[in-house]
Protein backbone atom coordinates (compact mmCIF):
# COMPACT_ATOMS: atom_id res chain seq x y z
CA UNK A 1 0.00 0.00 0.00
CA UNK A 2 1.45 3.67 -1.57
CA UNK A 3 -0.20 7.20 0.59
CA UNK A 4 0.60 11.07 0.05
CA UNK A 5 -0.53 13.73 2.01
CA UNK A 6 -0.85 17.99 1.43
CA UNK A 7 -1.63 20.23 3.38
CA UNK A 8 -1.50 24.20 3.82
CA UNK A 9 -0.68 26.65 6.22
CA UNK A 10 -2.06 29.87 6.72
CA UNK A 11 -0.43 32.14 9.66
CA UNK A 12 -1.30 36.44 10.18
CA UNK A 13 0.59 38.50 12.09
CA UNK A 14 -0.50 41.10 14.59
CA UNK A 15 0.02 43.71 11.28
CA UNK A 16 -2.57 41.75 9.85
CA UNK A 17 -0.03 40.32 7.01
CA UNK A 18 -0.83 36.59 5.87
CA UNK A 19 1.35 33.72 5.02
CA UNK A 20 0.79 29.98 3.24
CA UNK A 21 2.67 27.47 2.94
CA UNK A 22 1.80 24.34 1.10
CA UNK A 23 3.57 20.99 0.98
CA UNK A 24 3.27 17.61 -0.34
CA UNK A 25 4.74 14.32 0.93
CA UNK A 26 4.99 10.61 0.42
CA UNK A 27 3.09 9.11 3.69
CA UNK A 28 3.15 5.49 3.96
CA UNK A 29 4.54 2.43 1.58
CA UNK A 30 3.78 -0.38 3.61
CA UNK A 31 4.11 -4.56 2.61
CA UNK A 32 2.54 -7.09 4.85
CA UNK A 33 1.71 -11.09 4.60
CA UNK A 34 0.68 -13.64 6.19
CA UNK A 35 3.30 -16.23 8.46
CA UNK A 36 -0.15 -18.28 9.91
CA UNK A 37 -3.25 -18.17 7.54
CA UNK A 38 -5.61 -15.80 9.63
CA UNK A 39 -4.04 -16.38 12.70
CA UNK A 40 -0.92 -14.70 12.56
CA UNK A 41 0.98 -11.73 10.16
CA UNK A 42 3.84 -9.46 9.55
CA UNK A 43 4.17 -6.35 8.03
CA UNK A 44 7.24 -3.95 7.23
CA UNK A 45 6.72 -0.08 6.46
CA UNK A 46 8.36 2.96 5.74
CA UNK A 47 7.11 6.21 6.27
CA UNK A 48 7.52 9.79 8.18
CA UNK A 49 8.00 10.14 11.37
CA UNK A 50 8.37 13.48 12.00
CA UNK A 51 9.24 16.18 9.51
CA UNK A 52 10.07 20.50 8.87
CA UNK A 53 8.84 22.85 6.08
CA UNK A 54 8.70 26.39 6.33
CA UNK A 55 10.02 29.76 4.73
CA UNK A 56 10.03 33.29 6.53
CA UNK A 57 11.60 36.46 5.00
CA UNK A 58 12.29 39.59 6.89
CA UNK A 59 13.05 42.98 4.92
CA UNK A 60 14.93 45.97 6.43
CA UNK A 61 17.45 49.01 6.03
CA UNK A 62 20.82 49.23 7.21
CA UNK A 63 22.96 52.22 7.55
CA UNK A 64 26.26 51.65 5.54
CA UNK A 65 27.92 54.43 6.40
CA UNK A 66 29.91 55.78 9.88
CA UNK A 67 28.33 56.66 12.75
CA UNK A 68 25.75 59.66 11.78
CA UNK A 69 25.71 58.89 8.34
CA UNK A 70 22.25 58.52 6.37
CA UNK A 71 23.58 56.32 3.67
CA UNK A 72 21.52 52.96 3.86
CA UNK A 73 21.18 49.62 1.98
CA UNK A 74 18.14 47.21 1.85
CA UNK A 75 18.38 43.67 3.01
CA UNK A 76 15.93 40.31 3.01
CA UNK A 77 16.68 38.22 5.74
CA UNK A 78 15.26 34.00 4.35
CA UNK A 79 14.45 31.71 7.07
CA UNK A 80 14.02 28.15 5.82
CA UNK A 81 12.93 24.65 7.60
CA UNK A 82 13.48 21.46 5.64
CA UNK A 83 14.06 17.96 5.80
CA UNK A 84 12.32 15.26 8.22
CA UNK A 85 13.09 12.18 10.56
CA UNK A 86 12.23 8.72 8.38
CA UNK A 87 10.90 5.22 9.73
CA UNK A 88 11.68 1.91 9.58
CA UNK A 89 9.03 -0.64 11.41
CA UNK A 90 9.03 -4.17 11.45
CA UNK A 91 6.01 -5.84 12.88
CA UNK A 92 3.62 -8.34 13.90
CA UNK A 93 -0.24 -8.71 14.62
CA UNK A 94 -1.84 -11.81 16.22
CA UNK A 95 -5.59 -12.83 15.50
CA UNK A 96 -6.51 -13.86 19.47
CA UNK A 97 -10.40 -14.26 19.07
CA UNK A 98 -12.81 -14.02 15.70
CA UNK A 99 -13.07 -10.66 17.67
CA UNK A 100 -10.14 -9.65 19.41
CA UNK A 101 -6.06 -8.92 17.52
CA UNK A 102 -3.19 -7.82 19.37
CA UNK A 103 0.36 -6.45 17.27
CA UNK A 104 3.34 -4.56 17.88
CA UNK A 105 6.64 -3.47 16.06
CA UNK A 106 9.51 -1.87 16.59
CA UNK A 107 10.82 1.03 14.75
CA UNK A 108 14.33 2.78 13.57
CA UNK A 109 13.74 6.63 13.44
CA UNK A 110 16.65 8.48 11.93
CA UNK A 111 16.84 11.61 9.24
CA UNK A 112 18.21 15.28 9.14
CA UNK A 113 16.21 18.18 9.94
CA UNK A 114 18.08 21.51 8.46
CA UNK A 115 17.22 25.22 9.41
CA UNK A 116 18.89 27.61 7.19
CA UNK A 117 19.10 31.56 7.58
CA UNK A 118 20.28 33.00 4.64
CA UNK A 119 21.04 37.00 4.46
CA UNK A 120 20.90 38.87 0.95
CA UNK A 121 21.81 42.39 0.43
CA UNK A 122 20.20 44.35 -2.66
CA UNK A 123 24.05 45.28 -3.39
CA UNK A 124 27.44 44.15 -2.42
CA UNK A 125 28.62 47.12 -0.10
CA UNK A 126 31.61 47.63 0.84
CA UNK A 127 32.62 50.68 3.40
CA UNK A 128 36.03 51.74 4.24
CA UNK A 129 35.82 49.57 8.06
CA UNK A 130 33.66 46.90 6.74
CA UNK A 131 31.91 45.09 3.57
CA UNK A 132 28.73 43.88 3.98
CA UNK A 133 28.35 40.29 1.33
CA UNK A 134 25.64 37.79 1.60
CA UNK A 135 25.56 35.01 4.11
CA UNK A 136 24.06 31.49 4.28
CA UNK A 137 24.00 29.65 7.30
CA UNK A 138 22.74 26.08 7.96
CA UNK A 139 21.86 24.34 10.96
CA UNK A 140 21.51 20.45 10.24
CA UNK A 141 20.52 18.15 13.22
CA UNK A 142 21.19 14.82 12.49
CA UNK A 143 19.36 12.04 14.77
CA UNK A 144 18.94 8.43 15.18
CA UNK A 145 16.74 6.39 17.85
CA UNK A 146 14.42 3.38 18.72
CA UNK A 147 11.09 3.22 19.48
CA UNK A 148 7.90 0.76 19.59
CA UNK A 149 4.35 0.50 19.24
CA UNK A 150 1.37 -1.82 20.90
CA UNK A 151 -2.06 -1.94 19.53
CA UNK A 152 -5.43 -3.45 19.65
CA UNK A 153 -8.50 -4.29 17.20
CA UNK A 154 -11.77 -4.95 18.40
CA UNK A 155 -14.70 -6.54 16.08
CA UNK A 156 -18.47 -6.64 17.10
CA UNK A 157 -21.31 -8.07 14.78
CA UNK A 158 -24.84 -7.34 14.71
CA UNK A 159 -24.59 -3.37 15.98
CA UNK A 160 -27.79 -1.35 15.31
CA UNK A 161 -29.38 -4.47 13.16
CA UNK A 162 -27.01 -5.64 10.80
CA UNK A 163 -23.87 -3.10 11.68
CA UNK A 164 -19.97 -4.12 12.12
CA UNK A 165 -18.73 -2.04 14.69
CA UNK A 166 -14.48 -2.24 15.09
CA UNK A 167 -12.39 -0.28 17.42
CA UNK A 168 -8.87 -0.14 17.58
CA UNK A 169 -6.28 1.74 19.69
CA UNK A 170 -2.27 1.94 19.68
CA UNK A 171 0.18 3.33 21.90
CA UNK A 172 3.79 4.87 20.63
CA UNK A 173 6.62 4.35 23.50
CA UNK A 174 8.39 7.64 24.45
CA UNK A 175 11.40 7.64 22.08
CA UNK A 176 15.10 8.82 22.71
CA UNK A 177 17.01 10.37 19.96
CA UNK A 178 20.60 10.91 20.09
CA UNK A 179 22.89 12.63 16.93
CA UNK A 180 24.90 16.04 16.09
CA UNK A 181 24.00 19.31 15.09
CA UNK A 182 26.32 20.89 12.65
CA UNK A 183 26.81 24.79 11.54
CA UNK A 184 28.09 25.65 7.96
CA UNK A 185 28.53 28.47 6.25
CA UNK A 186 27.74 28.88 2.47
CA UNK A 187 26.53 25.94 0.12
CA UNK A 188 26.99 22.23 -0.72
CA UNK A 189 30.89 21.80 -1.92
CA UNK A 190 31.80 25.55 -0.95
CA UNK A 191 30.06 25.27 3.01
CA UNK A 192 32.82 26.16 6.02
CA UNK A 193 31.97 24.32 9.01
CA UNK A 194 31.98 26.47 12.05
CA UNK A 195 30.46 24.69 14.77
CA UNK A 196 29.62 21.19 15.69
CA UNK A 197 28.18 19.44 18.92
CA UNK A 198 26.43 15.75 19.84
CA UNK A 199 23.21 15.47 22.27
CA UNK A 200 20.34 13.78 22.81
CA UNK A 201 16.32 14.63 22.01
CA UNK A 202 13.51 12.75 24.34
CA UNK A 203 10.16 12.52 22.39
CA UNK A 204 6.92 12.19 24.11
CA UNK A 205 4.54 9.00 23.95
CA UNK A 206 1.43 9.02 21.10
CA UNK A 207 -2.30 7.77 21.54
CA UNK A 208 -4.34 6.94 18.72
CA UNK A 209 -8.00 5.65 18.75
CA UNK A 210 -10.29 4.81 16.03
CA UNK A 211 -13.81 3.61 15.13
CA UNK A 212 -15.09 2.15 11.96
CA UNK A 213 -19.54 1.42 11.92
CA UNK A 214 -20.71 -0.24 8.62
CA UNK A 215 -24.35 -0.40 9.29
CA UNK A 216 -24.52 -2.25 5.88
CA UNK A 217 -22.36 -3.43 2.71
CA UNK A 218 -22.00 -0.26 1.09
CA UNK A 219 -21.73 2.81 3.35
CA UNK A 220 -18.49 2.82 5.70
CA UNK A 221 -18.33 5.43 8.34
CA UNK A 222 -15.07 6.43 10.19
CA UNK A 223 -13.72 8.32 12.89
CA UNK A 224 -10.07 8.84 14.97
CA UNK A 225 -8.22 10.79 17.11
CA UNK A 226 -4.36 11.30 17.94
CA UNK A 227 -2.49 12.91 20.77
CA UNK A 228 0.94 13.12 21.27
CA UNK A 229 2.40 16.02 24.31
CA UNK A 230 5.46 17.28 22.27
CA UNK A 231 5.24 20.16 24.95
CA UNK A 232 7.33 17.55 27.21
CA UNK A 233 10.12 17.05 24.72
CA UNK A 234 13.43 17.69 26.46
CA UNK A 235 16.74 18.19 24.53
CA UNK A 236 20.51 18.33 25.25
CA UNK A 237 21.10 20.22 22.21
CA UNK A 238 21.44 23.66 24.25
CA UNK A 239 23.14 26.08 21.56
CA UNK A 240 26.62 25.50 22.86
CA UNK A 241 29.50 25.74 20.61
CA UNK A 242 27.19 28.27 18.33
CA UNK A 243 25.06 26.08 16.95
CA UNK A 244 21.58 26.13 17.11
CA UNK A 245 19.01 24.87 19.84
CA UNK A 246 16.73 22.78 19.67
CA UNK A 247 13.53 23.76 19.26
CA UNK A 248 15.34 26.74 17.51
CA UNK A 249 12.59 29.02 18.44
CA UNK A 250 13.23 28.31 21.86
CA UNK A 251 11.29 27.37 24.59
CA UNK A 252 7.64 27.56 24.24
CA UNK A 253 7.51 27.01 20.38
CA UNK A 254 6.36 23.52 20.90
CA UNK A 255 2.67 22.38 21.37
CA UNK A 256 0.53 19.18 22.38
CA UNK A 257 -0.11 17.80 18.91
CA UNK A 258 -3.45 16.61 18.30
CA UNK A 259 -5.46 15.29 15.03
CA UNK A 260 -9.69 14.52 15.18
CA UNK A 261 -10.53 13.35 11.59
CA UNK A 262 -14.13 11.68 10.22
CA UNK A 263 -15.21 10.49 7.29
CA UNK A 264 -17.41 7.90 5.24
CA UNK A 265 -17.22 5.44 2.02
CA UNK A 266 -20.01 5.09 -0.15
CA UNK A 267 -19.32 1.61 -2.78
CA UNK A 268 -22.85 1.93 -4.46
CA UNK A 269 -22.75 -1.67 -5.33
CA UNK A 270 -22.24 -3.28 -2.28
CA UNK A 271 -21.07 -6.91 -2.52
CA UNK A 272 -22.66 -7.00 -5.67
CA UNK A 273 -19.42 -7.65 -8.37
CA UNK A 274 -21.47 -7.65 -11.32
CA UNK A 275 -22.12 -4.03 -11.13
CA UNK A 276 -20.75 -2.01 -13.80
CA UNK A 277 -17.26 -0.17 -12.88
CA UNK A 278 -18.46 3.17 -11.60
CA UNK A 279 -20.44 1.39 -9.05
CA UNK A 280 -17.93 -0.80 -7.91
CA UNK A 281 -15.79 2.42 -7.31
CA UNK A 282 -15.86 3.56 -3.46
CA UNK A 283 -16.23 7.48 -3.24
CA UNK A 284 -14.57 8.56 0.04
CA UNK A 285 -15.23 11.97 1.87
CA UNK A 286 -13.32 13.27 5.23
CA UNK A 287 -12.71 15.80 7.32
CA UNK A 288 -9.91 16.32 9.61
CA UNK A 289 -8.73 19.44 12.14
CA UNK A 290 -5.29 19.60 13.82
CA UNK A 291 -3.22 21.27 16.23
CA UNK A 292 0.36 21.21 14.96
CA UNK A 293 2.99 20.54 17.62
CA UNK A 294 5.25 23.65 16.04
CA UNK A 295 4.83 27.12 16.94
CA UNK A 296 6.62 30.23 14.74
CA UNK A 297 6.86 31.86 18.26
CA UNK A 298 5.82 31.60 22.05
CA UNK A 299 2.07 32.06 22.51
CA UNK A 300 1.20 31.22 18.91
CA UNK A 301 -0.43 27.80 18.01
CA UNK A 302 -0.78 27.14 14.84
CA UNK A 303 -3.84 24.63 13.29
CA UNK A 304 -4.45 22.63 10.05
CA UNK A 305 -7.11 21.64 8.40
Amino acid sequence: AVSGRYEQVFARNAQDETSRLASGTLEAVQLSFPLLARRLGVAVSFKPFARTDYRSEVAGRLVTGPIGATDTTSYTVVFEGQGGLQEVAAGAGYRVSDAFRVGGSVELVFGILEDRRETLFSEFVPTPNETFGDTDITDALRLVGVTGTLGGHYTRADVLGDGVLALGASLRLPTRLTGDVTRTEGENLDADTLAATSGGLDLPWRARLGAAFQPDDRWTLVADATYAPWSTVSSSFDGAGGTSAFPVGGDGTLRDAWRISTGAEWLPAGEDFSRGYLARTAYRLGVAVEQLYVSPVAGRTLYGY
